[in-house]
């Protein structure tokens, strides 16, 4: 499997700390750590499988140089130590635990490998819904994550029905974005006799300020479908750029989706990457003119340069611009970019949430500043055809107070 060393270019984001904490009635806990990559310094990632109607199978990867090795004693390979629970609950709203599970796992360093995958096999229970908690912690470094997955088991024609693979060796992609220089499998649970694979060309849109009243409902163009024979697993081209929705039953609306958005996503390494996000922090007219420039790597320097007049401070805005850019495509992709989402825009522009609000169906971020003034976004969880990460933002007139001061800052040179 190729190891993409996103987690390379982890920037750790400096976050202001308040002495009061905005009360939220009918809350969970606050989980804000999740989208806080300097939060801690483990970034595991999963994959669900419904194996048949009574296992399901939950995939692990691990990115091994962050993990803790030292020597046990006993041996003289150094080891990772890390401990994998998970508890299934009902809802977040009915949150009493009906099953639970640790795993504890010594990993022996390899300096060839740069990931570990493994799997839990999760234990029969007679919900067709629950939420599952998962929090790892690297034993030897004292350090944790913690996670939510919605299952959902109702329809033997949804996404956790399909696992997608590398054709080399069989591990899940563990991210619904691909490229066209790997290889990949399609399997299914699923007693069929052919896959349709539809491909739609991306939506390119970009989500509109937190105050706008415009509503966009993206119309999603169809390029191809294509039946193909389903034999324990299936091989096809995904290497052009498009969304390709793969289905055991063309005829139902449910199916795995997977999305080539370029070779180089969710990374930000082309000068035209970059100039794009900044439609942000610019007006129609400004943009329209810095579109009309042939050269956008002047483009997005001399945006920068302008905003500071300090090459210094420049070089540190846009490491800390693009790095959320980079953490919104790793968060908050769907069937766009995740940088083009609503959650996207807003952990761009007002960083990650301080404070994190998970319930059924949606997210509560919450900002505040040292006046202890605070302002709430509320994002919905949206059914998707083609997601199942498609949240929109409750949007309100109220926030274009804070959208304009937080554009004000960064215009300024300032980061918000």
């Amino acid at each position: 499997m190729k190891n993409k060393t996103y987690l390379l270019l982890i920037v750790l984001f400096l976050s202001a700390c308040f002495s009061s904490k905005p009360t939220l009635t009918n809350s969970t806990s606050d989980v804000s750590d999740i989208y806080n990559p300097g939060s801690t310094t483990i970034h595991p990632k999963y994959e669900l499988y419904h194996e048949n109607d009574s296992v399901s199978l939950l995939y692990i990867y691990l990115y091994t140089p962050e993990l803790g090795f030292i020597n046990n004693g006993t041996s003289r390979n150094q080891q990772a130590r890390v401990k994998i629970s998970y508890k299934i609950m009902e809802s977040f709203q009915n949150n009493a635990i009906i099953d639970t599970a640790t795993k504890i796992m010594n990993i022996k360093r390899d300096k060839n490998k740069l990931s570990f995958v493994t799997y839990l096999r999760l234990k029969s229970n007679k919900l067709d819904k629950y939420v599952l908690q998962i929090f790892i912690k690297d034993i030897n470094k004292e350090r944790s994550n913690l996670e939510f997955i919605y299952v959902d088991k109702t329809d033997k024609n949804s996404s956790q029905n399909f696992l997608i693979t590398y054709s080399n060796d069989f591990n899940p992609i563990f991210n619904d974005y691909i490229n066209s220089k790997e290889k990949y499998l399609v399997q299914s649970n699923n007693t069929i006799e052919n896959l349709y694979i539809t491909k739609y060309n991306l939506d390119t849109n970009l989500s509109a300020p937190p105050f706008s009243t415009r509503t966009y409902k993206p119309d999603f163009e169809k390029d191809t479908t294509i039946k193909i024979e389903f034999i324990n697993s299936s091989n096809f081209d995904y290497s052009q750029q498009g969304i390709y929705f793969i289905q055991s039953n063309d005829k139902q609306k449910k199916g795995k989706t997977i999305i080539n958005f370029g070779d180089d996503y969710p990374l930000i390494q082309t000068s035209t990457k970059m100039f794009e996000p900044l439609k942000y922090l610019t007006t129609s007219n400004e943009y329209a003119e810095m579109q009309k420039q042939p050269n956008k790597k002047i483009v997005v320097d001399n945006f920068w340069l302008n905003t500071t007049d300090n090459l210094n401070l420049a070089k540190e805005m846009i490491r800390i611009f693009y790095s959320r850019v980079f953490y919104a495509n790793l968060y908050f992709t769907s069937y766009q970019e995740g940088w083009k989402s609503d959650r996207g825009m807003a952990y761009i522009i007002f960083g990650p949430p301080q404070y994190l609000y998970i319930g059924d169906g949606y997210e509560k971020w919450i900002y505040q500043d040292n006046d202890a003034d605070y302002f709430r976004l509320v994002f919905r969880k949206k059914d998707h055809q083609f997601s199942e990460n498609n949240y929109i933002l409750e949007r309100d007139l109220k926030f274009k107070k804070y959208w304009k001061e937080a554009i004000k800052y960064w215009r300024e040179g300032k980061i918000y």
